[in-house]
């Protein structure tokens, strides 16, 4: 379910994107420019699948970043939502295998997992639910992680958990004892007990302990993994099938964040920025006052020079015309980068633009 790049049921057709305009405005690196991290990335086929005509589906995506851009706390706390849903869509649960594996892990990595997403949830929703958002995308997330976590799938899940998993998945406290190899390397485990958050040390009656030596280990591996295999695999398929919508979230988290990235860089350097009107698309206008190129920013040895362009309605034909290394291209790529900018939703290089 789509809800920060469009709204509920409205998912335009995507416009073919020509591989020669790509190139032309330098889009590559505009997109290397902007990715949030060197791990989050955007490329320019990724930003460019999004571009549209549709008025209301722009206007939308400028909601969501402009909530993102007025709050600096939202902005991280999206970050660490982003953070929290990396490697769900890889996870393919089951066993660990290797004889020097603690058997008892075969079953506590997918636990542990489950726990994870039973946290995530809770936490993901307390703190988006407790700063301002105005945007009907980021409302709109809210409301889906508060869904989530009322359903009868997540309270259930979530107490079967608490009365089978208590004082396995986090001990208190746990001893492992092992000998050294000619190289001096851990051989040998041997679990020498566990203790669950319940124990006591003035009680040692109150104490849960398992004790397990490697032998024991060896000897119960088999049995263990067959005991933990449908567990593990029940796990899995709750968990892919309960975060499939959440997982769809995580190229929108990554293009929203980068379109604020890339308007804080520009406010950095004290160059202008704006959400442009929206003129209909038969008026065939363009109005920008201060526009500048932001590829002049990967440059530190380029002098950024703004401009004001008006192109009239009706589809007015102009002729750019002045010396070599006179600005021509660079004032060009401006206009180019900027109607771009506008038809993905995102603030454009200009004091104000039309």
């Amino acid at each position: 379910m789509s809800c920060l790049l469009y709204a509920p049921g409205n998912m335009p057709a995507a416009i073919p994107f020509p591989a020669q305009t790509v190139a032309d405005l330098q889009l590559e690196r505009m997109a290397e420019a902007m990715s949030w991290t060197e791990y989050y990335r955007v490329s320019a086929e990724d930003l460019c699948s999004l571009f549209s005509n549709d008025a209301a589906t722009l206007l939308h995506r400028q909601a969501v970043i402009r909530d993102i851009l007025a709050s600096p706390e939202l902005e991280e706390a999206l970050g660490r939502f982003l953070d929290s849903l990396d490697g769900w869509e890889g996870r393919t649960g089951g066993r660990r295998g290797g004889m020097d594996t603690f058997a008892v892990g075969f079953s506590l990595e997918d636990f542990t997992w489950l726990q994870n997403y039973l946290k995530r949830i809770r936490s993901a929703y307390e703190e988006l639910s407790a700063l301002p958002a105005e945007s009907a995308g980021l409302t709109t997330l809210i409301r889906m992680l508060d869904s989530l976590r009322n359903s009868s799938r997540y309270r259930d899940v979530s107490a079967d958990f608490e009365k089978l998993c208590s004082g396995y998945t986090a001990p208190a406290r746990m001893r492992i004892g092992y000998n050294l190899d000619k190289d001096l390397k851990p051989s040998r485990l041997k679990l020498l007990y566990m203790e669950g958050p319940g124990a006591s040390k003035e009680k040692n009656t109150a104490r849960r302990q398992m004790m397990l030596t490697q032998r024991a280990v060896e000897t119960n591996s088999m049995l263990l993994q067959r005991l933990s295999q449908q567990a593990a695999q029940d796990i899995s398929s709750f968990v892919m099938r309960e975060t499939a919508i959440l997982r769809g979230l995580r190229k929108e988290l990554v293009v929203c964040l980068s379109a604020v990235k890339l308007a804080r860089s520009w406010k950095a350097a004290g160059l202008p920025c704006c959400f442009p009107k929206l003129l209909p698309a038969e008026d065939k206008a363009f109005h920008a006052r201060g526009l500048f190129d932001p590829l002049l920013l990967l440059s530190d040895k380029e002098r950024i020079v703004t401009n004001d362009a008006d192109l009239m309605e009706g589809g007015e034909l102009v002729f750019l015309t002045g010396a070599n290394q006179g600005g021509k291209t660079v004032f060009l790529l401006s206009l180019g980068l900027c109607q771009w900018l506008a038809q993905l939703g995102f603030p454009v290089p200009a004091e104000e633009a039309a």
